[in-house]
């Protein structure tokens, strides 16, 4: 246990963050719990330590014996944490939260679960709006560099393996575009160098846009009506109906209209790239979102009902890589029906996936089976199936579309067809109806325009 930072409160009392080691994870990462304690006004600095450092060690002691307890007095991180812990979010929403909760906790953190007020929340949301709120640096290689590269013998492969980094890193800086800071001081330290000789250190500023801090919002609202719930607290003070959440405008989903998703069909069944035309074609007639067709294996290929199955995700995780996890929602659990062309050009893929799997040999890697692999197997990156689709769209002069575009395309089009909601949410997915709703008004106003001219022509005299 160890007392591992200090603030002075605005009343003149001290509050010290304690952090007491409660285990390791299975990964062998170690495992900490904090809580803050703050002392009575008026003690010494040195009173107001061994307070805390009192109480740290009474709580080192309840955790050990598996009795910390969870009250109106534990701190939002605390709690935050146990609910992350014990939440069943999918693998993309939970990593989501836990970088949303970076920013929460740096600002709310250290509160009790029942100091907690609109105020507080309206500060945050506040400073989230600033200019400065997200501040990040990169750096651009000078000249020096490559001198340097070049008198100690150095090729950028070497350079980037002796630093930990891709070889694409070392291209990039080398083309003049910035990298991350964080890379230019790796490379500095492997050549012993300063950073400030071998780069020019830019720093960017902005504000959080209005929808990532309504995300904000939506979380502390969640974990304390959560606290709510278990009665830790009496009421939850991000509720709407004790605070208005913060204002942000109701996108459109970007879409392909009916045209548009005809033209995008026509050209990817003339794309000489099997894998572009078969990935493409699929997001365009199942409205899957990149995770869920990056785990789509061939098992999951019903030919004869000539349905795809839906069954979980295939996502990067920092320090594991491509990990496969489970669908967003138990809603995305899934089975949709596509058309006989579309298994056709399944096949023609199959047949190349085929062939490189015996080109690779003892190399293969696709034990998993894969649909969309790299060149030995192994799953594709979190980014490939928007490269592809970038590379499409360059090539054939189309206005800029994503893989979610065709997701969006996929669900307007079904709901202005005058397809029901219900159905509509059991194709894309969605947990909530609502969500359709909201987020495709445009085609619910398009079908609601053909029911009324349904009805005038069904009743004309």
């Amino acid at each position: 246990m160890n007392i591992s930072e200090k603030r002075v409160n605005k009343d003149g009392s001290m509050s010290h963050r304690i952090r007491v080691f409660t285990g390791t994870t299975k990964e062998g990462k170690k495992k900490f719990k904090y809580r803050w304690h703050r002392s009575q006004k008026g003690l010494s600095e040195k009173k107001a330590y061994d307070e805390a450092y009192a109480a740290g060690l009474k709580l080192e002691e309840n955790i050990k014996n598996g009795n910390a307890p969870l009250d109106n007095n534990t701190t939002f991180e605390e709690y935050a944490s146990k609910w992350i812990e014990t939440g069943d979010q999918g693998s993309q929403t939970l990593n989501r939260y836990k970088v949303l909760l970076k920013a929460i906790n740096k600002e709310i953190g250290h509160y009790k679960l029942k100091q907690i007020q609109a105020h507080n929340l309206k500060s945050f949301y506040k400073k989230l709006a600033s200019p400065t709120a997200i501040s990040r640096q990169t750096a651009t290689a000078s000249p020096k560099l490559w001198v340097l590269m070049e008198e100690q013998s150095l090729s950028r492969n070497k350079l980037a393996q002796m630093s930990g980094l891709s070889s694409a890193t070392l291209t990039n800086a080398k083309k003049g575009l910035p990298i991350t800071a964080d890379s230019a001081k790796r490379i500095a330290d492997t050549l012993g160098r300063p950073v400030s000789e071998l780069f020019e250190i830019q720093t960017h500023t902005k504000p959080y846009d209005a929808r990532t801090i309504l995300h904000h919002h939506s979380l502390i609202s969640a974990i304390l009506a959560s606290a709510t719930r278990e009665q830790l607290i009496p009421h939850n003070v991000a509720s709407n109906e004790r605070m208005k959440p913060p204002k942000a405008p109701q996108k459109e989903a970007r879409h392909l209209s009916e045209s548009e998703a005809k033209q995008v069909l026509k050209l990817a069944l003339k794309e000489k790239d099997i894998r572009k035309k078969a990935c493409i074609i699929l997001a365009l007639f199942t409205g899957a979102r990149q995770a869920e067709i990056r785990g789509l294996s061939w098992d999951d290929i019903d030919v004869e009902n000539e349905l795809i199955h839906i069954k979980r995700t295939s996502n990067y995780e920092a320090g594991k890589g491509m990990i496969e996890a489970e669908t967003k929602n138990t809603s995305s659990v899934r089975a949709i029906q596509i058309p006989e062309f579309a298994l056709e050009v399944l096949a023609e893929y199959k047949s190349w996936w085929l062939e490189q799997k015996l080109g690779c040999g003892s190399k293969w890697e696709g034990d998993k089976k894969r649909l969309f692999i790299q060149w030995n197997g192994k799953p594709i990156s979190s980014s490939t199936i928007g490269k592809w689709f970038g590379d499409f769209t360059k090539a054939n002069n189309l206005k800029h579309f994503t893989p979610h575009s065709l997701r969006h395309t996929f669900a307007s089009l079904l709901v202005a067809s005058g397809t029901d909601i219900k159905t509509v949410q059991s194709l894309t997915g969605h947990s909530q109806a609502s969500t359709l709703l909201n987020v495709y008004a445009h085609g619910v106003d398009s079908a609601k325009e053909q029911a009324a001219q349904n009805l005038a022509t069904a009743l004309t005299l």
